[in-house]
């Protein structure tokens, strides 16, 4: 059987679902997901981010001033290769404690300001402004799509996951809340190819001008 290519948004599909280890115990929650690569080139999933330190990134001002201080500065990291299944809820291949969750020994944790070289994290890209190098303002990203390539379109997960584009506009937004169906949105008002991402800073990712844009 050939493989077949399955769009996902990442936002929509795992930000926020619960966590089952391989003893179905409940372990938290996907508060941020870590990507491997570099704009405009090859990027996959390659981690989930669990925890406090996770989430308070993704807080809007001025609840981050709030809470900031009091969350623990550091995350805890799950290998893409640990997850086994994404459904209404995401399964892991070992025990909670194996993997470094719910712990406080220090394994599987990521510092919150100092993200591995060569990665990117969901939060950095998900409500920041799109605009193209010569500034049109192409609105806010609302999720990041990727493509999976297998011969089992299911829930079960046997291979990477790889960053295609990037979703905007007011079906990006739609999708994004569960109003439209998760797809493959035309290139234009909603979806933008990665391949044209040319920097991420804060809060704004610059993309290449491309037919008049």
């Amino acid at each position: 059987m050939s493989a077949v290519g399955t769009q996902v948004d990442l936002g929509l599909r795992l930000l926020d679902d619960q966590l089952f280890d391989s003893e179905e115990h409940r372990c938290g929650r996907v508060d941020d997901v870590q990507l491997k690569g570099a704009p405009g080139l090859p990027t996959e999933v390659s981690a989930l981010l669990v925890g406090p330190g996770a989430w308070t990134g993704r807080l809007r001002k001025p609840f981050a001033y709030l809470v900031e201080g009091l969350a623990p500065d550091y995350m805890h990291y799950v290998p893409w290769n640990d997850v086994v299944r994404v459904g209404t809820s995401v399964r892991l291949s070992r025990p909670a404690q194996e993997l470094g969750l719910e712990t406080s020994d220090g394994r599987s944790v990521q510092w919150v300001g100092d993200a591995p070289r060569g990665t990117i994290r969901l939060s950095e890209l998900l409500r920041s402004r799109l605009v193209t190098t010569t500034r049109t303002d192409l609105g806010r990203i609302w999720d990041v799509r990727v493509e999976r390539q297998t011969e089992l379109p299911d829930e079960r997960i046997n291979e990477a996951w790889r960053v295609t584009g990037l979703v905007t506009g007011r079906m990006g937004w739609q999708e994004r809340i569960g109003m439209s169906p998760e797809g493959d949105a035309a290139e234009g008002e909603t979806f933008t190819p990665w391949e044209s991402v040319q920097d991420i800073s804060s809060g704004v990712v610059t993309v290449a001008d491309v037919g008049g844009r």
